[in-house]
């Protein structure tokens, strides 16, 4: 049984850690969040883990190094964008997405971020997976012209994705590198049943349509009664292409660069 003396000790103890924590960021902390500070502390309540703080100065202290970077003086965030941006990454240790997470605060932090970071994105890359994350990372740069992560001046063009059975040779490059066995090489056209990866593949890509990342176009033959098709045949013949939410939410979580000089 605790005493009321060991419950203050262990009190003291527990603010003087949480303190030791964000002392590295307080100013980054008071800059982003301006009259609203007290808020972040405050979705670590009693009840908070650790390591979810742990995680969440550890999101922090990696965005304000990415603004230091490249130069960019953060400014203040709206409440609705910070506070669940905070909890949500707070509950993620994996590298993968803990970099997205910092990604998105520097740019929700970013004034010149253009268009500003939206309060839904923390809800969508919360539904992803570390796979998820590296999926549609490498389709945003299979879809966009690379001069314009050098330059967000230079005119948006983007390239047809492909149906699934070209999204799910990328899913493979991407999650399982590894050599295909000789079956797989005369089944490369045909790896619908009895595959976890081509079925964790298929649950990614109806994740990113519920979410809305990406644009889906059914072959008319395929919904012709005159011509019905088999199941797998209908999902593996449909078109994908990058939304526009599914572009500017990717490009919100990656790092941000230094607008060239005029």
């Amino acid at each position: 049984m605790i005493t009321p003396e060991e419950e203050k000790l262990i009190a003291s103890a527990t603010q003087a850690f949480f303190q030791s924590l964000f002392e590295p960021i307080s100013n980054f902390v008071e800059t982003i969040s301006g009259p609203f500070a007290a808020e972040i502390g405050a979705v670590f309540g009693d009840k908070a883990k650790v390591y979810r703080l742990k995680n969440a100065v550890k999101c922090m202290k990696k965005a304000k190094e990415i603004l230091e970077e490249v130069g960019i003086n953060p400014g203040q965030v709206k409440p609705r964008i910070l506070l669940p941006l905070i909890e949500n990454a707070s509950l993620d240790e994996d590298e993968g997405l803990q970099e997205k997470w910092a990604a998105l605060l520097a740019n929700a932090a970013n004034p010149k971020h253009n268009p500003p970071v939206r309060a839904d994105y923390s809800d969508i890359l919360r539904q992803l997976t570390p796979n998820d994350v590296k999926f549609v990372g490498s389709i945003y740069d299979r879809c966009i012209d690379p001069k314009f992560d050098e330059d967000p001046s230079h005119p948006i063009i983007t390239a047809p994705l492909g149906n699934t059975q070209d999204l799910l040779k990328i899913y493979r490059e991407v999650v399982d590198p590894s050599p295909l066995t000789n079956w797989q090489k005369m089944n490369e056209d045909n790896l619908t049943i009895g595959s976890v990866l081509t079925s964790t593949f298929m649950v990614s890509l109806k994740t990113f349509e519920r979410l809305g990342l990406l644009i889906v176009e059914i072959p008319y033959e395929d919904v012709s009664p005159a011509r019905l098709r088999p199941f797998f045949h209908q999902q593996f013949s449909r078109q994908y292409m990058l939304s526009a939410l599914g572009f500017q939410f990717l490009k919100a979580c990656r790092r941000p660069k230094e607008v060239p000089s005029r």
